[in-house]
This record gives structure tokens, sequence and C-alpha cells, in this order.
């Protein structure tokens, strides 16, 4: 039961700090008034009082009047900081309840703010005709209020322009001049010293791990012109080769009287041979077990060696690779693998055996876009591997489907089919997002490109192409929409059903594609009603992202797609699609994923197990993102 009436608020904290003699107050709820140019959640996050969690297990936060009178005068800062140098707290109130708790609003007058009269920038003459470039790029805009924020991002947003440009000691002041009734004129000033070379190379903390091998992984050399982004692009060059815990790379102490600067590589040695084993659990893998072993320094020069071991109910094998971390020049990177892998499909089981080795170009632009990580990579890909596959009970035990197994080019007794597979691929990769492990923001762009037979050899020919586009953007309350379109086609002589391996063919459904069905669901049927794989597939996603509680997140989603029989032919008007929810937990291994997804439009027909489906809804639990 809630107290009868509200009390000034001197009058309340000195009898807050009777009753907490007796025993702590709670603090119920934390409220406020007259908050309208600013975010309330960001107000919220700079106090240190904050109320109970409304679930039963969570913590009690207890009011303490030192820390809430504190906590007024942040109210005031926040405010000033943002350009409201008038705010005020004009009323906090506290109200108590009978159960020792304490309910608290504070009245906020905002007032009116400081605005931006003008922005100058002056010194910039170094940057020629990106100085005006700049301008627009700054985050203080004419007629917005006075953030001391944006002012500190704009100056740093300068200095790095001007670092980006060779000018490594460069130092930028800030100047607020008055110009009216709440008006300020803002000037930027800058003294960028000479423009500077790179210098001396320090290299420390190398002991077992030759300089010559970090060396080749700096994106400057010596004499050429400064640049700040050649520091961090080479700070993460370092740190993927694996050899080290920690790579910094940093100018030292730069003078803005030379014109030669001198750069220090710092790096912590890791272990170079390292042994994981994990496990887990998924709706479609079941129980799964790996093992991996590596090392990531042999024969020196950073080669690596590893060896990866797997089983679950889809995939089990072993796998050897080595890989050449400097393969001719630091710009391209080499890896040969040899394996035995076997994968037991809903539709097929198909056994691997052998080979294949793979050159990657990586490129990378010399003046990256702020706060955004761009790479673009393109592979070459030779493969040699023997494939033993069969196709699955249900279809080969309906006697109708006999004529089909021959078009698709298997044995019509046993479904069987065997032969190498030699065929060569090229893989192009583009990615601008804000990060390559977490995307918030961005777009990332693939193409694939592999052909079989031919000169090349082997018992199969065919051409295919597969293109991937992906987008995210953030959206209003901390959420994000995301997007994948993806289409994927066969080419060849005909017929080209017998050109193309059974377990190359394209299936869709599962948990990372139509969530509405489970894992190879989606595809042409044949008559008794099994699926037998297209050679042209289509599928597009979008999903919203949201945060629901700390670290458990949410998700609403829509899946479409499907796959034909005929090489080339995307059917529009006959995509199958469902809709779905799902929820998400953020743990130190990836997203923990829940997703329950529905059919719109369901498969007339459709055998799962050998019996006819009539479920039109299917729930996946697994780890990482569905894109």
């Amino acid at each position: 039961m809630v107290a009868l009436a509200w009390v000034p608020v001197a009058a309340i904290l000195l009898a807050a700090g009777q009753a907490a003699s007796d025993q702590d107050i709670e603090v119920k709820s934390l409220d406020f008034a007259g908050v309208r140019h600013v975010e309330e959640s960001q107000l919220r996050a700079v106090l240190v009082t904050r109320s109970s969690g409304w679930l039963p297990w969570a913590d009690k936060k207890i009011f303490d009047r030192p820390t809430f009178e504190a906590d007024l005068k942040r109210i005031v800062a926040f405010y000033r900081d943002r350009g409201y140098r008038d705010a005020r707290v004009v009323a906090p109130e506290l109200k108590f309840t009978d159960d020792h708790g304490v309910r608290i609003v504070v009245t906020v007058d905002e007032g009116e703010p400081t605005v931006v009269q003008r922005l100058d920038l002056e010194g910039f003459e170094v940057l020629a005709n990106e100085a005006a470039d700049l301008s627009t790029e700054l985050p203080i805009k004419v007629g917005s209020p006075l953030d001391v924020a944006e002012i500190q991002t704009a100056r740093e947003h300068a200095i790095n322009a001007l670092r980006e440009q060779g000018y490594p000691a460069a130092v930028v002041k800030v100047e607020e001049r008055a110009a009216g009734e709440r008006q300020v004129g803002v000037t930027l000033l800058a003294e960028p010293g000479l423009r500077a070379n790179y210098g001396e190379i320090e290299i420390t903390g190398a002991k077992r791990v030759s300089d010559d091998v970090i060396r080749r992984h700096l994106e400057y050399r010596v004499g050429e012109v400064f640049r700040a982004s050649d520091l961090q692009q080479s700070q993460r060059d370092i740190s993927r080769i694996e050899l080290f815990d920690f790579v910094r790379v940093e100018a030292v102490s730069p003078d803005p009287k030379s014109a030669e600067v001198k750069t220090r590589v710092t790096v912590t040695e890791g272990k170079l041979r390292r042994i994981t084993v994990s496990g887990g659990y998924g709706t479609e893998e079941k129980l799964r077990g790996e093992f991996n072993w590596k090392h990531v320094n042999f024969l020196g020069n950073g080669r690596t060696l590893g060896t990866q071991a797997r089983y679950s109910s889809l995939s089990r094998g072993v796998r050897v690779q080595f890989g050449e971390p400097y393969f001719l020049t630091s710009r391209y990177s080499s890896r040969i693998t040899g394996e035995w892998w076997y994968e037991d499909e809903p539709a097929y089981v198909v056994e691997s055996r052998g080979g294949r080795m793979t050159v990657t170009r990586a490129f990378r632009p010399r003046r990256p876009p702020r706060r955004r990580q761009v790479e673009t990579k393109l592979e070459f890909t030779y493969l040699n591997e023997y494939e033993r596959y069969r196709i699955s009970e249900e279809a080969l035990g309906d006697p109708s489907a006999r004529d089909d197994l021959i078009a698709l080019g298997l044995d019509p007794e046993t479904g069987e089919g065997q032969g190498t597979l030699s065929a060569f691929a090229v893989d192009l990769s583009h990615a601008n997002v804000d990060n390559l492990f977490d995307v918030r923001s961005g777009y990332q762009l693939g193409l694939h490109v592999e052909t079989a037979g031919d000169a090349l050899g082997g018992s199969f020919t065919y051409y295919e192409t597969t293109a991937t586009v992906r987008y995210y953007t953030t959206i209003p309350g901390r959420a994000v929409l995301a997007g994948r379109l993806r289409a994927s086609t066969f080419a060849g002589p005909d017929p080209i059903d017998q050109e193309v391996p059974f377990f190359k063919r394209y299936f869709l459904g599962g948990a990372t594609s139509l969530r509405g069905w489970g894992r190879f669901e989606v595809s042409p049927l044949d008559d008794s009603g099994a699926t037998i794989g297209g050679l042209a597939a289509l599928e597009a996603s979008g999903e919203v992202r949201f945060p629901i509680w700390g670290k458990l997140g949410g998700v609403v989603f829509v899946d479409s797609g499907n796959a034909w029989t005929e090489a080339g032919a995307l059917q529009l008007d006959s995509l199958r699609t469902n809709v779905g929810t799902g929820l998400r937990y953020l743990s130190p291994v990836g997203p923990i994923r829940f997703d329950y997804g529905y059919q719109l439009t369901p498969i007339p027909g459709l055998l799962v197990n050998g019996e006819p489906e009539s479920r039109r809804w299917r729930v996946h639990f697994s780890i990482g993102q569905a894109f």
C-alpha cells in the first residue's frame, strides 16, 4: 500500500536516513517528468540510483541519500554537456510505501538550448579539396544544440583526417565564441606540423617468431607517406595470423618538426600448439563433438598445420590442413586440405575422400571508412575428390521412382552413384560492416563460380553460379533489421541432371534456410513425395532482431524461396514462404538461438521420414545467427 502524500525532498531525505537505521529502503521506481529533448534511457544510464527489477529474483536496489544527491547534480551536468546550460532539477519527490520502499519522481526544467550558430575550420589548407568533405562529415551541425561529446568527436575526426594525409603530429584545438543570445560559433584550429614518411620500424616481444613474419604483414614500408589507417590495418592483419595473444602497432612520439616518424610493433607470443575440444546440441545435428589440434608456426614463418575430427548425426570425419600465410607476397595466402568426410543428410548420404588447394588474395582500401571494417577477398580453389553417395531410403523404396533415379544418374537398384569430382572454383566476397563478427549495420556481397569436368577431367561436368547479398541496418530501440538474398543455378551439357552429382543439388529448409520447414524439406519432389533436389534455387530472408533484457534478445522473421528442377529457371510464382519468431541469448560461444517457423504455403504431398507431412510448423535450436 502506498503512503498518503508527497512531501518535499529535503524532509524526505532526512526521513530516509532515519528509516534506514531500522531497515534499508528499496527503490521501487524511478521516473522522470519534463524530459523531452534527450533520450530518457541515456539519462538513466548516467545515474547510480536505480530501481529494483520486476522479476522475483532480481536484485533489490537500496536507496542511498548521498548517492541520490550526487545523481541530481549528474542530471544537471548531463544536460549542460548537451547544450542545455540553464537546465535544473525543479522538484525531486520521493514517496514512501508501506513495505519499506520509495517511489521517486524527478522533474526537470530543461530550459532553452545553446545552439551552434556557425562552424569554421582554420589551418586545414593542407587537406586541399578534402577539407570541404571534412566539414560535411563532422557531427557538429549548425542550428543544433552545442553538444560537448559531438565537439570532442569532431576534434578527433579532424585529427584523424590530418593523420591520414601524412601529418602524424597534428593538433586540433576548439574555440567557442559567443554569437548572440544562446548562440555560439565553433572553430576548429589545426596545427598540422610537417608531412612525414615512415622511418625506423621497431619490433618488440617476438622471440620464437621471426621479425620477418611481422614485417610481411605490415601495410607500410620505410619511406612511404604516413597514414594512420596503415597502423590500424597492420594491427588487424598481424592479429589474424594467430601467433600472438597481444598486438599493438603505434607511432612513437611523433615530432611536429620531423619529416620522419618511427613506428613500434609490440607483440606477446601465444602458445604455438593448441588443442580445443568442443561439443553441443542442435535440432539438426543432435549431439555434436569436435577435436582440433593446431600448430600455428609449423616449420616457421607463421605456417600452420591443423587436424580436425568431428562427429554428429549430420557429418563426421577427419581433415588435415596446411596453411601458408605468405604465398609469393603478403597479399596472398594459401592452404592445402586433405579429408575423409561423411555427410548423412535427410535426402542423401555422401562419402568424400580427397583434397583441395586454395589461394586467397586480400584487398583493402587505402582509406577505410571511419568506424567501418571493409574487406574484399578473392579465392581460387582446385578440388579433386572421390565421391560415393546414395539417395534416401524413402525414394529408393518407391518402385515408381526407378525412372527418376536413372535420370538423376543413380543406380535404380541401389540408389547409389560414384565418381571423381574435379573442379575449379572462384569466390569473390566484399564486406563493408561495423563489425565482422557481430554485424549491426552494413552489407556483405558474395559471388561463387565453379566449373567441373571438361579439361579438368573427372566424372562430372557442370557450371555453377551463386550470388549472395546480406544487408544490415539499425532501427530505433537498438534493434537490427537484417536481410539476405541468395540465388544459385547450374548449367552444363544436356542432360544436365546426370552431369550434376546428386549431393550438389539444391535443398532448402532448416535452421539457416526456410525455418518453417525441416532440413532439406523444400525442393522438387518425385512422384512418391520424396525430395530430389533442384538445379536452380532462390531464397530470401528478413528479420528484426531486438533486445529484451540483458543478454536476451528476440527476433521476428519471414523466409521465402524454392528450388526447381530446370537449370536457370527461377520461378517467382511458386515460392514457399514462412513467418516466425524466436529468442537469442548472447553466450561466450555466440548467440544461442531458438526459432519457431510457421508455413504460409505448405508443400502438398511432401514426405518426411517416409510419412505424409501435415504439420505446418518447425522448431529449431542451434548456435549462431541464421545469417
